[in-house]
């Protein structure tokens, strides 16, 4: 059996479906069925931030198989949002209003365009080899590029990767709380 590898490029995020949480992937032949090939670990670079000014997470993804895959190396600012899926809920539990860009990146769709879609290109980038136990370089995400966090109070944040066509393969981040108070 041939080994399979995770590759994670915009193209793949467009072919796979706008909002498909992508880092897709598919595991190497020797990992466990039902379980990630890799653990997404986040942190808030500011645990508290004023309202309007942008609210960063880090994310980090170390590969817990036991083969090496390639990832994509040198992400352009912003490919992150494409790549994950991030939620983020209010203290209530509700999901944070998107905003315009996080409701396009979801959905693939956007209403104010002439045909109510978007078509997603870019380029494949570079890759290199995440082995075994190696954590990879920090992506970084821009909370309120995707959600509405205008209204002060703590939110929740967690994302997720994964393939789209198996469920069991998709690795889940901790949750960690960001507060959001007024200007």
């Amino acid at each position: 059996m041939t080994r399979r590898t995770i590759i994670t490029t915009l193209l793949a995020a467009a072919l796979a479906g706008p909002g498909a949480g992508v880092l897709t992937a598919q595991a190497p032949a020797a990992s466990a069925a039902g379980h990630p090939d890799f653990t997404l670990k986040i942190r808030a670079k500011q645990a508290e931030a004023k309202v309007g000014s942008e609210i960063w997470i880090e994310i980090e993804t170390t590969n817990t198989s036991s083969e090496s895959f390639m990832i994509q190396a040198g992400n352009p600012p912003f490919w992150a949002e494409y790549r994950y899926k991030t939620y983020v809920r209010d203290e209530k539990g509700d999901l944070a209003p998107e905003t315009k860009l996080g409701r396009i990146i979801r959905t693939g769709k956007d209403d104010e365009h002439p045909n109510g879609t978007v078509i997603w290109a870019g380029s494949g980038g570079v890759f290199r080899e995440l082995r075994p136990g190696e954590t990879a370089e920090k992506d970084e995400i821009i909370l309120n590029r995707l959600y509405d966090l205008r209204k002060p109070g703590k939110y929740s944040v967690q994302v997720t990767a994964g393939p789209k066509d198996d469920p069991t393969k998709i690795a889940r981040s901790n949750t960690i709380t960001v507060t959001v108070t007024a200007p």
